[in-house]
């Protein structure tokens, strides 16, 4: 369609404030429009907004697609979309299939229900009908993302005598679909996550499974569940399976299969025995439950710490090992300077990204981005304008000052992923890397973080050396959270696994930290370590992602199921823009000289402008959210009796359970950020986490349609 000439005073087309991606539009009439009846609107000023979802095709002709409605598009518990038209699409071509309804608002991913047509189905037993009705499904899963992807278990095939809703036009009614198979859908759904043990698994059946069985079901399993045609690299069984993407929803038909066909296992089984070789020794324990107690006794580290100093020892050798070595020290130089930004499509890599290119260009020549996957100069406009950051920078700094590569892998591979001649550019060309790529995965083991994590670290170290570049690492407060130290200081961590917050992620942080000291001393890098504390949403449009735990505790907490914890600490977030600003500001204060004192490199990254947290508490309720303040215990209590599997609370009720269950409130060890105030004036005027603050971020999840207050 083409808007003709003589309507355009009448209207606008602009892109919704709550989509993801920037290409999708939708038109909205103006109030003087003489074809809006009088006193028609649905917005505060006077405008009417149609609910289509439109896209220039091709970009700036001004031709428009209609992809759909506004009201089709499905909202995840996650905070991820789908569009379920063109998978809906894909699926209604099958002859067997009258019509589909892909449901998923509001859940923690899709499902679909499907009415048959009578005349074609007639013909087939109904295991065959299951079987085609699957290979059209698995044909509209290769065109969706991959968070969008239906599952075997939630695709319901109704009973002949059943019917979709439609409309006279022969378009489905989605809400009333919802409506009238609420019952089924919520079994469906509780089914799936709540996998219920298989009562026919018993003693008999458990005798068949040895190792090699047990191993040979679960490579095959997953390479089904993550459909590759890479045979070799799927069947390493000694690699975690997250190393193959495997994301949350694929970990949860995994483990129901295991429950399914093999035996009970806990819900947090496959994250702490991550790779087919693990899962394989302790499935063949919990098959035989005499040795359980015999295997709990034998468990000498149960936290990780013993494999994280031994990951350290291990990459500290290769650093010996190597013929690397930065032999000359660059000048202390202060302008031109050439950076490497990784994660510059996560949160605080959009800014890190944005506020390097705000720089003159005499103090900043040039911004490398190493994204993963293809699109990725679309990808990371994107990530800019969902995060509400003006794109206007990347359009004025393309070519010239911004240039975006591809990762074929991970940083983990040769070369950084790169080919030959342009890793000779960055070698030639780069002064600073700062890394802040990083998964961010609580359920996760140290283990789990080494290939695509650690590994990493190594590699852009390595880097560094061929022409002693500086090296900005983005640690964490959580590298020293454990409570171990009770001051943590502006200072290099002692070397003791025990001080890391008890899981992978921040066992990775404070593994990554000991490789830079050991790349400075071995290597001569210069390197810098920001640990950062907790990001909060931006001061501006105070936008925050909505799959973090803070925000999921506020919405789904408060909001949902109208209990807040007492956790008793101080609030000292940073809002991601003031600690993106803040570190430029030290990156490029930082020093060359390879003599600069190890404990002039260390910065806390931390709010100065500390709010209490009966202050913060009281900032929810002026807010207008209703809840009772409970116990850190009662509060996990109730996560983990919560039947509303929408809550997504739930799905991080095994990582609260191991973390905080025996503890009534969290003892948090205090930061040091005096050096690192005096040193960053941005730091030093960092607003506080005040109404004003908390009333951004409510205001910003209202706009998500997750809070409802």
């Amino acid at each position: 369609m083409q808007m003709p000439d003589i309507r355009k005073p009448y209207f606008r087309i602009e892109t919704p404030s709550n989509t993801q991606n920037p290409n999708e539009k939708i038109i909205v009439h103006l109030p003087n429009d003489p074809f809006v009846a009088e006193n028609v609107s649905n917005s505060s000023a006077g405008c009417y907004t149609m609910g289509d979802i439109l896209m220039e095709d091709p970009p700036n002709s001004g031709q428009y697609l209609i992809l759909g409605r506004q009201d089709d598009t499905l909202i995840h518990i996650n905070g991820k979309k789908t569009n379920p038209i063109p998978m809906e699409e894909t699926i209604r071509c099958s002859p067997l299939v009258k019509q589909i309804a892909i449901i998923g608002h509001n859940q923690f991913c899709t499902a679909a229900l499907i009415e048959l047509n009578a005349e074609e189905v007639s013909n087939y037993e109904f295991n065959e009908i299951e079987e085609k009705i699957w290979e059209v499904v698995e044909q509209a899963n290769k065109k969706a993302p991959s968070h969008s992807h239906l599952v075997r278990k939630l695709v319901k095939i109704l009973p002949m005598n059943k019917t979709l809703p439609i409309t006279h036009k022969g378009n489905l009614m989605r809400q009333r679909v919802n409506q009238e198979y609420s019952t089924l859908i919520t079994k469906m759904y509780d089914e799936f996550l709540n996998q219920p043990r298989n009562i026919t698994t018993n003693k008999k059946e458990q005798s068949i499974w040895t190792r090699e069985t047990i191993t040979k079901c679960l490579e095959d399993k997953l390479k089904s569940v993550v459909q590759t045609s890479d045979t070799i690299k799927v069947n390493n069984s000694s690699r975690s399976i997250f190393d193959f993407g495997v994301n949350s929803l694929q970990i949860i038909e995994l483990r129901n299969f295991i429950c399914q066909n093999i035996c009970q296992i806990p819900k947090n089984f496959l994250y702490e025995y991550s790779s087919i070789d693990q899962m394989t020794e302790h499935l063949i324990r919990y098959l035989q439950p005499e040795s359980l107690a015999t295997h709990t006794d034998q468990l000498s580290d149960p936290y990780h710490y013993k494999l994280t100093e031994q990951i350290i020892d291990k990459y500290i050798d290769l650093m010996k090992q190597s013929s690397t070595k930065a032999t000359e020290t660059r000048k202390n130089q202060q302008s031109e300077r050439v950076f490497i930004v990784t994660g510059a499509n996560g949160s605080l890599g959009n800014f890190i990204t944005r506020d390097l290119l705000k720089e003159p260009a005499l103090v900043v020549k040039r911004v490398y981005c190493l994204l993963r996957g293809s699109d990725t100069k679309q990808r990371l406009f994107e990530s800019f304008a969902q995060r509400q950051i003006k794109t206007s920078i990347l359009t004025q700094s393309q070519e010239q000052r911004l240039v975006v590569l591809p990762l074929s892998t991970n940083l983990s591979e040769e070369n950084l992923g790169q080919t030959d001649d342009i890793y000779q550019e960055l070698q030639n060309e780069v002064t600073d890397i700062i890394h802040s790529a990083w998964k961010m995965d609580f359920n996760q083991t140290v283990k789990d973080f080494e290939y695509d994590s650690i590994f990493s670290v190594y590699n852009l170290l390595k880097l560094a050396t061929l022409n002693n570049m500086q090296f900005h690492f983005i640690s964490s407060i959580v590298s020293a959270g454990s409570g171990l130290l009770t001051i943590v200081k502006e200072e290099p961590l002692p070397r003791n696994a025990e001080v890391a917050l008890a899981q992978g992620y921040g066992q990775s942080k404070y593994a990554s930290e000991h490789l830079c000291w050991a790349a400075m001393n071995l290597w001569n890098i210069p390197v810098n370590i920001y640990r950062i504390g907790q990001i909060s949403g931006d001061t501006q449009n105070g936008v925050w992602d909505i799959t973090e735990m803070i925000p999921m505790m506020i919405y789904a907490g408060a909001g949902q199921l109208k209990k807040m914890p007492n956790i008793g600490e101080d609030v000292n977030w940073i809002p991601v823009d003031v600690c993106s600003a803040s570190l430029v500001e030290l990156a490029l204060k930082s020093s060359f000289d390879i003599s600069t004192p190890i404990n002039e490199r260390v910065y806390h990254l931390l709010n100065p402008h500390v709010t209490t947290y009966e202050d913060y508490l009281n900032s929810l309720r002026a807010g207008g959210l209703n809840y009772d303040t409970v116990s850190l215990e009662t509060f996990i209590n109730t996560i983990l009796a919560a039947t509303d599997v929408t809550n997504p609370l739930v799905k991080l009720a095994s990582y609260f359970e191991q973390s905080f269950s025996k503890k009534e409130t969290l003892k948090l060890p205090k930061y040091e950020i005096v050096k690192t105030v005096e040193r960053c004036k941005i730091l030093e005027s960092c607003p506080p986490i005040d109404s004003n603050l908390i009333n951004l971020y409510l205001n910003y999840w209202k706009q998500c349609q997750v809070l409802k207050t």
